[in-house]
């Protein structure tokens, strides 16, 4: 690994031997997670990591601009060693727990997705090509499911009209995948633009919605307007059958649950 041996970490003979080659590696920060036939898997945060106290927050003042920050030292950077007892789980998510030293970037993704992953992980014992090639494939959006919950749940005690009703019952049939021909997806993903929209996180954003009244906060949804507007993307879709791409809310986005990549078995 690093300019010397770019293919040390492809001819480790395990996962200890790997997360020595690591510590070579002078490259972009990475997310390593590493396994070998011997039934061990490891993990490890590698790369150059500048020491430096603004972690991405800010732009440094021009009076900074002869100061160095060296990098982390490989041993200080988040890792999990090599186990055989243990569940790796990396997407994006904060890969350390709140005692850790450092902050290292203020742009993790929600971990909804390694949560989605542990959570299919748990669901068995044991695992097969098929089992992962179904988990690579899997629409089920953690956060998007518990968006249309608490949307119903906010709603409940607001007077609707027929449009709203429709909408409403089209989200309470929704089973939280994202498959081009779901209509509750399409439905979710547009609510969930305007409750974010604010730039709000949810939960503050749920809590004004119940604390503000649920009748005056509904209706500014515009399920009406919203309503109409899915109708006609649907027919739009069945005019063009199977000539038009997969819907824009076929994105698959991420929750707040859980922060370090090891979980054990």
């Amino acid at each position: 690994m690093g300019r010397k041996r770019p293919d040390a970490l492809d001819v480790a003979r395990d996962a200890r031997d790997a997360s020595r080659a690591l510590s070579r590696y002078r490259g972009s920060p990475q997310n390593f997670v590493l396994a070998d036939r011997n039934g061990e898997v490891a993990y490890h945060v590698a790369g150059v990591i500048p020491d430096d106290p603004a972690w991405g927050r800010y732009v440094h003042p021009q009076t900074d601009v002869l100061r160095t920050y060296p990098a982390l030292p490989y041993d200080s950077l988040p890792s999990a060693v090599p186990t055989r007892t243990g569940v790796l789980v990396s997407a994006n998510n904060q890969s350390y727990d709140a005692g850790y030293r450092y902050r290292l970037s203020a742009q993790f993704e929600p971990p909804y997705r390694a949560f989605r992953i542990a959570q299919l992980l748990a669901a068995r014992p044991r695992y097969d090509v098929a089992y992962f090639a179904g988990m690579q494939l899997d629409t089920y959006s953690p956060i998007d499911a518990e968006i249309s919950r608490e949307v119903l749940r906010v709603s409940q005690a607001a007077p609707i009209g027929t449009s709203e009703r429709m909408a409403f019952e089209v989200l309470r049939g929704w089973d939280g995948r994202f498959d081009p021909d779901s209509h509750g997806a399409a439905l979710e993903h547009a609510v969930r633009l305007w409750l974010l929209g604010a730039g709000i996180p949810l939960g503050p954003r749920l809590e004004q919605l119940r604390a503000g009244g649920a009748e005056e906060d509904c209706r500014s949804v515009n399920f009406s307007g919203r309503v109409e507007k899915y109708h006609e993307q649907s027919e739009r879709r069945e005019d063009l059958g199977d000539c038009e791409p997969a819907m824009d809310s076929a994105r698959f986005h991420d929750p707040p649950l859980g922060t370090s990549p090891m979980m054990s078995a």
